[in-house]
């Protein structure tokens, strides 16, 4: 799984294989995955839900998307960890500056780029 994101850096950032492994492992640290370099040589049935799905976060925000949509990412999974994804989406939205979050409690986007009235 480890291997997949740092594929994303390679092709959409242009950098080194060392180089895309160390951004892996701070993308799995950013959504709390616990011991990111044990778990970046799993499989994915190897994890728990929520770790896939916060696994699947990291991907989204590996290529620093201007617009990302996060469709009911907390679907299935008990409460307090689906409380705390929301609040990692809320924080990695608001603390490069990227937009503000806008939906439901199930529903999430951020916007890079805050719309004017001439776009």
């Amino acid at each position: 799984m480890g291997r997949q994101i740092a594929r994303l850096f390679e092709l959409h950032g242009g950098l080194p294989a060392r180089d895309a492994h160390r951004r892996m492992l701070e993308m799995l640290s950013l959504v709390r995955i616990p011991d990111p370099e044990k778990r970046a040589g799993q499989y994915a049935h190897q994890l728990s839900g929520g770790m896939c799905q916060r696994v699947m976060i990291a991907m989204a925000l590996a290529t620093s998307p201007q617009l990302l949509i996060a469709d009911e990412p907390t679907t299935g999974l008990d409460v307090s960890i689906a409380a705390r994804i929301l609040d990692q989406l809320r924080e990695l939205g608001a603390g490069d500056r990227r937009g503000d979050p806008v939906g439901s409690p199930t529903t999430w986007a951020s916007s890079r780029r805050r719309p004017t009235a001439s776009s």
